[in-house]
């Protein structure tokens, strides 16, 4: 027997209710997902990162961040003279020591390398620990409670850089310190509820709602980029780069190699398609395009790209020769040998140049040779790869592997 909708319930009203359900049942899959926390703030602090060193922000942001992690060894020594102040010898030595510690961090911050991921979260954590202790150490209640809104600026850090989980711990420490402070000034210093809602409201409302309004802010732009980005540098068809994603990928790629690291840079292109995609029509012509696309994207650490038609274009950093050979041996393992079987694997050229790492400000020319080698398989009777060796100019120009093909 099936339920009948009971006339009593408005209409929508139950549909609300099952949207709410599923909010509520994605919420505790996110708070409970154990992989979500093992790795939380990565995707996050990666993002962002790789944002400010697109736009050239990261000394800026690292400049802010060290600025304001020092600035709390001045506001601890004028503490240090302030009635609310730590008062004895042992509480002022321990709130001078917290003050240098965040100034060493503030340090770490300006002179070190750019941290990553982990670290950013211990350096959050270290923070919230020191400035917890120092202002415990105070004198005076309302000072203590004040103090904490220095948790905000990391609480804004979390929510910029690491994201809702890091962030959620943040706020829960926070919370509890907050609530700590002001608990004690009621239970041992006989202060009131009252006298002291004036200062943690607002502590409460600046350490922790501040934040997460910021995060909600930056989850939502974070989503939006990522979809106005997906359309911009990815491939509606395929699903891997168009060719503006492909020279953004390829520039990120060689960021960091060193002139011991190959650069693998090739071109591709499909034999016949034309005559394919005008026996067999366009939705044919369009999902061979898909799964070529899909076989090259299945090579290791590959970036695979589309120039557009029936043209792909793939780029690798390897770490040796030995390591940029077998990438190699692994795309003309995709491909069919000139007189196989149609169906023995891709009907295409392939053009590839490997390169020292040192030569990665020459993407362009690099580009150019694959073209001449991807053209010179086009015209070849007998292989269907050709690779021009740049990486060995003591081997020549062209490097073909071993066998034919």
């Amino acid at each position: 027997m099936s339920a009948k909708p009971d006339p009593s319930t408005p209409p929508g009203r139950g549909r609300r209710r099952t949207s709410w359900r599923r909010l509520i049942g994605r919420a505790r899959r996110e708070l409970l997902d154990p992989q979500g926390w093992r790795s939380a703030g990565a995707e996050e602090y990666a993002f962002t990162t790789e944002s400010l060193r697109f736009i050239r922000g990261q000394r800026a942001l690292r400049i802010t961040v060290a600025t304001l992690a020092m600035m709390m060894l001045p506001l601890a020594v004028v503490m240090q003279f302030n009635p609310m102040g730590p008062h004895g010898l042992p509480a002022r030595s321990i709130h001078l020591t917290v003050a240098v510690a965040g100034f060493l961090l503030g340090v770490r911050w300006l002179m070190g390398p750019w941290p990553r991921a982990r670290e950013a979260t211990r350096f959050l954590f270290a923070a919230d620990v020191l400035i917890g202790v120092g202002v415990s150490i105070l004198s005076d209640p309302t000072a203590r409670i004040c103090g904490t809104i220095h948790l905000a600026m990391l609480g804004m850090f979390a929510a910029f850089f690491l994201g809702w989980r890091i962030l959620l711990v943040h706020c829960v420490y926070s919370l509890v310190l907050i609530g700590g402070l002001t608990g004690y000034a009621i239970l041992a210093e006989a202060r009131t509820p009252m006298d002291l809602y004036v200062y943690t409201t607002p502590a409460i409302t600046t350490v922790v709602g501040l934040p997460v309004i910021i995060q909600v802010v930056v989850e939502a732009g974070r989503f939006g980029l990522t979809r106005v980005s997906r359309e911009w540098y990815i491939d509606s068809l395929t699903g891997v780069y168009n060719r503006r994603g492909m020279d953004l990928a390829m520039r990120r790629a060689v960021h960091r190699t060193s002139g011991d690291d190959v650069l693998v840079a090739g071109v591709l292109d499909l034999d016949g398609f034309k005559r394919y995609n005008d026996g067999h029509g366009h939705a044919a012509g369009d999902q061979m395009l898909v799964d070529v696309a899909a076989r090259l994207h299945a090579v290791p650490r590959l970036l695979v790209g589309r120039n557009g038609g029936d043209e792909f274009v793939v780029f690798a950093v390897r770490v040796g020769t030995d390591d940029a050979t077998r990438t190699v041996d692994e795309l003309r393992a995709l491909l069919h040998g000139r007189g196989d079987p149609v169906d023995a694997g891709i009907a295409a050229s392939l053009g590839v140049v490997l390169a020292p790492g040192r030569d990665a400000d020459r993407l362009a020319e690099l580009a150019l040779e694959a073209d001449k080698a991807l053209y010179e398989a086009k015209r070849s009777a007998t292989s269907a790869v050709v690779v021009r060796d740049l990486a060995r100019p003591h081997d020549g120009a062209r490097a073909p592997a071993p066998g034919t093909f």
